[in-house]
Order: C-alpha cells, then structure tokens, then sequence
C-alpha cells in the first residue's frame, strides 16, 4: 500500500456526511490496489473494477459520485467506457477522469469531446489523484448549488405569490356551493345537491393546499411565533372540528379508510396548542393513508412516553420509505410520485417538520420499503 504524503479531508459529501463513492476502473492490479488503499485510507467509499465491461455494470449499480478510469484495457478501452456511461441517464452527469500514460494532446481531444472532465498522466503521485477528485467534486458541488438555488428562488416565488391569488375566487366558490348545497337540500333535489356536494369538496381540497402553501411560506420566512401560530392555523381552516378524534375519524372516512384507523389519545391537553397538535396529526395521518394500501391499519398515538416525553406517533403498513428518501424530505418532495400517483404537493411532512422544530420538539422517522413507516414527534419534557 502507498501512503499519501499529505492528508485530505475531503472523503465525504453533503450535510448527512456521506462518503464520496469512488469508482476506479483499471486492469493494472497492482495499481489498482494500491489507488483504492489510498483512497480508502482518506475516508473514500470506493469499488473497482479491472476491465471496461465491468466497469459499466459497477458504475450502473454502485452510483458513484466520481469515475477513475484507464484507457488502454482489455475487452473494452475507456473511451468506449465514457460513452456508453455518458449515454445512460444515471451515469450522464458523474465527473470522470481518464488515467492515461497517453500524453499526445490528440488522445486528451479524444476523451474531452466524449464528455471526460479531467486527465491524470502516469505514473501520478496520489497528491495528484486526490488534488483531482477534489477540484471535480468541488465543481460537481458548485453546479448543484446553483441549480438548488435557481430551484429555491423559483419556489419562492410561487409560494409567496401565487396562492394568494387562489383565495378571493376560492372563497367565492366555496360560499356559492355550499348556498347551491343548502337550495338543493330544501327543494329535495337530490341531483343538483351531487353536483353542489362535489364542488364544495374540491373547493375544500384545493383549499388546503392554497393554506399549507401559504402555512409554509410563514414557516419558512419565521414570520410566525408559538403564540401566532395557532391563531394563523384556527384562521386557515375551513371547517374544523376542535375535537381530535372526530376530526381524524372525518379525515379518514373522508379517504376512505374510516375502518383502518386506530386512534389511541392518551392525553391530548399536552403542552401544544390544540391547532398544532390536530394540525400535526392530520398531515401524518394523510401521509400514512397515501401511502398505504386500504384494508391495513393505521395507527395514531397521543400522549406520553415512558420518559415523560410528549409524543404523536402515526404507524402504517404502507409502502415505506428508504433512507435517501427519508434524507430528502422537505416542500415540493412526494416520493414515488410518478410510480404510486399519489394526491397531493409534497408540504405536509414539511410542515410537519417546522412546527415540530418550532415547539422544540423532534421528528424522526422509522421506515422501510415495502415494509411501513412510523413517524414520531417527540416534545422533551421541561425540567
């Protein structure tokens, strides 16, 4: 093994600390070894493979966020490698190095019209290979900041502006059906009083969204205090109940899981405004029936743990989560969307998020695919 003669901290990626997932390809065993020594040694998450056909399958099964590969190999040379890598969708975007002991200019204007990000000549002092995997991971890193942050301004505004323009003609539509509903009751149409029924409850919906839009604009801003907040969730909701129980068993009948959901309400005087705490279980109640199939339970916990912790709990049996998907929960995420086809913007665990922060509380989520979810809110006990 060779060692390095300066230390990098550089073999980990993202605020989650991940390490950086490093794909050597080259059939010089012994240099092949002695690269991912190295790397390892720095913390990296390294594979290998010792040809160009293999390299392909590891880079489509390991995912690497960097591609090390050599030129002249057997089966397949490492041209052929980028290219085929650079036509799949996955492997498109990874930075990829070339090791060569090529020098000619017009080998390097071979591999950099074929997408490559770098070259490295051998032999390389290893300072060199890490100098190199740095300077791609930090360009790596640049671009996905600006794309984050051209996404974040475009979110913004269309947080910020457009729901409230939804609310002047909401408030109309939902006021004129709910006046069409009551005509149609007293003169036994029962006819006219569908179509009323189906409007106010698409008004309803929509209505929901336009509020979590705007709930988490303040969220986000920190425009709203523990005091304020309850006042802007009582002032948001249509037509709450101002009882736990009956306002889940609506929610579920609602969604047709009236029969799944078990509620055990321990204490429900906890140390959360009542808007906060219904407002908490309604968006994991909605989460978990989503996500999991009619017919299996759905259960919601309130109350207090054995350390005296205040706690909302919602377990399903539903589809799960996996741990990136865990990682990247925020607005605008539903996962799966395009495979389960799910209703909805992705804001209530959001939401969730922030007033459990707000009250000094903690989410957690214990999940696995195929298998459920459990989602805890945990409100330290005050000393």
């Amino acid at each position: 093994m060779v060692a390095t003669t300066e230390s990098f901290d550089m073999g980990y990626v993202g605020d989650d600390e991940r390490r950086i997932r490093v794909l050597i390809i080259e059939d010089e065993k012994e240099l092949l070894n002695d690269m991912a020594d190295v790397l390892q040694m720095e913390n990296f998450d390294v594979a290998t493979a010792h040809d160009g056909a293999n390299g392909i399958v590891a880079a489509l099964s390991n995912h690497p966020d960097i591609i090390l590969c050599d030129i002249m190999m057997p089966r397949l040379d490492g041209y052929q490698v980028l290219k085929a890598l650079r036509a799949h969708e996955d492997t498109r975007l990874v930075p990829f190095i070339f090791m060569t002991a090529k020098t000619d200019r017009s080998d390097m204007r071979v591999g950099m019209q074929l997408g490559a990000d770098d070259y490295i000549t051998k032999p390389f002092a290893y300072d060199e290979m890490l100098n190199a995997i740095e300077a791609q991971m930090e360009k790596a890193r640049a671009i996905t900041n600006l794309q984050q942050q051209k996404f974040e301004q475009i979110r913004d505004l269309v947080t910020r502006f457009l729901p409230h323009e939804f609310r002047t003609p909401l408030t109309t539509i939902l006021g004129y059906s709910e006046m069409m509903l009551q005509d149609a009751a007293s003169r036994d149409d029962h006819s006219d009083a569908a179509r009323a029924s189906y409007i106010l409850e698409a008004g309803k919906k929509l209505h929901r969204i336009v509020e979590n839009y705007l709930l988490f604009t303040e969220l986000q801003a920190l425009n709203l205090d523990t005091a304020s907040i309850a006042e802007q969730l009582l002032q948001s909701q249509y037509d709450w109940s101002f009882d736990l129980r009956e306002e889940c068993q609506t929610l579920a009948d609602k969604m047709e899981r009236g029969s799944d959901l078990l509620c055990m309400l321990q204490d429900t005087s906890g140390p959360l405004p009542q808007p906060v705490l219904m407002k908490i279980a309604n968006e994991l109640l909605r989460n978990a029936f989503a996500f999991s199939t009619k017919g299996t339970p759905v259960e919601l916990y309130v109350g207090y743990d054995e350390m005296g912790n205040y706690v909302i709990s919602v377990k399903d049996q539903g589809i799960g989560l996996s741990q990136q998907e865990i990682r990247q929960i925020g607005a605008y995420i539903q996962f799966n969307r395009s495979y389960y086809e799910q209703q909805g913007v992705g804001l209530g665990l959001a939401i969730v998020q922030h007033l459990t922060h707000m009250f000094n509380g903690r989410l957690h989520i214990l999940s696995e695919p195929g298998t459920g979810t459990l989602v805890t809110c945990t409100f330290v006990k005050s000393i």
